[in-house]
């Protein structure tokens, strides 16, 4: 994606508001002040939000971007229907990128496992991946 900005006659995007990701349906509480950009997860699963899951992503204005991580905490699954469960719950750190930051559109593109251990909470393989969030209020 090319890196997009809002014209300069456009007021900046500040304040806090709520958006969803087209990708995974995930919402977001998306905190501008200056030049850092905060995003926090808010529609967490009943399940999720027991084991304490979360999502933070902390971004700082570099250039025509916003550059950060995502801190994750989730659970991790393993088996097929009954045999599903819950093997373990990881921490990880990953990159992610806002390229546009406008009024009602959020994209970029973040870190995505491609290839992880479960037992361990082992990173094996990641690969980067577009995303857009718009802007429910």
């Amino acid at each position: 994606l090319a890196a997009t900005l809002p014209p300069s006659n456009a007021a900046p995007l500040s304040g806090t508001s709520l958006w969803r990701s087209d990708t995974t349906g995930n919402e977001y509480r998306v905190t501008i002040q200056g030049d850092r950009l905060v995003a926090n997860w808010v529609n967490l699963p009943p399940a999720a939000a027991r084991r304490g899951s979360y999502i933070r992503t902390a971004c700082m204005r570099k250039g025509s971007k916003w550059v950060g991580t995502s801190a994750i905490f989730i659970a991790c699954s393993l088996g097929e229907g009954r045999q599903e469960h819950v093997a373990n719950t990881c921490h990880l750190r990953m990159k992610i990128e806002f390229d546009t930051v406008t009024k009602n559109l959020i994209t970029g593109r973040g870190q995505g496992l491609t290839k992880f251990d479960c037992r361990t909470c082992k990173v094996l393989a990641a690969g980067w991946g577009n995303f857009k969030w718009v802007r429910v209020r």
